[in-house]
């Protein structure tokens, strides 16, 4: 069996406690050395997808630019913000006074870091933790499907979702298209990222 099927047959808490044991000496080499950016938790605590947290940030930030014509003045909701890897970006790009920025998630380590690193720093960052049920973070009987997003109606110029309905089955998917649509302003724009397959591998998954 491979170290990644060992880690996902643990319990979801027990998940980001093995990570955080398993990247614990290169955590502290990081510490030591003081090379770390402010906005960028330590590796055992970054349980959202791979490879460099700040350029994945920026990166995220490019499209963002690209496809939602994001302004600094921009009201926006990042869904499922995760450990902040998209939140870091903005900081450079937002303006403090004038924008507002909004990110949920279903995972409480994620937004209590980011509360205490980011919004601490820029009061106009806000992250909620929203204890939905989840097979890889949580299992409560709170569901997507019934999720209204705390927001008013018509609140933000732009929303955005980083692999996330890549983990939500399509009932769930309708459910947030619906609520992304309310709290959009008319002229808003959403961006996200899908797993789309070609009818040949629809036959032989099927």
């Amino acid at each position: 069996m491979s170290l990644r099927n060992l880690y996902y047959r643990l319990p979801p808490s027990w998940r980001l406690i093995a990570r955080k044991l398993y990247f614990l000496p290169l955590d502290l080499i990081n510490h030591w050395s003081g090379n770390r950016h402010p906005y960028e938790p330590p590796r055992g605590a970054i349980y959202i997808g791979s490879g460099d947290f700040i350029k994945q940030g920026k990166h995220h930030l490019a499209l963002l630019v690209k496809y939602l014509d994001l302004n600094p003045q921009a009201h926006i909701l990042d869904i499922g913000s995760g450990i902040g890897r998209t939140a870091a970006a903005l900081t450079d790009f937002l303006d403090p006074k004038n924008s507002r920025y909004e990110g949920f998630d279903v995972v409480k380590k994620g937004v209590v870091w980011c509360n205490k690193t980011i919004q601490k720093d820029y009061p106009n960052f806000n992250f909620t933790y929203v204890p939905l049920s989840n097979d890889l973070y949580n299992q409560t009987a709170f569901r997507a499907v019934d999720f209204i997003f705390p927001y008013d109606d018509q609140s933000f110029d732009g929303e955005f979702l980083f692999s996330v309905f890549t983990h939500m089955q399509p009932v769930e998917i309708d459910h947030y298209l619906s609520e992304i649509s309310r709290t959009l302003k008319p002229q808003g724009k959403c961006l996200a990222t899908f797993f789309l397959y070609e009818q040949k591998e629809k036959e032989i998954l099927t």
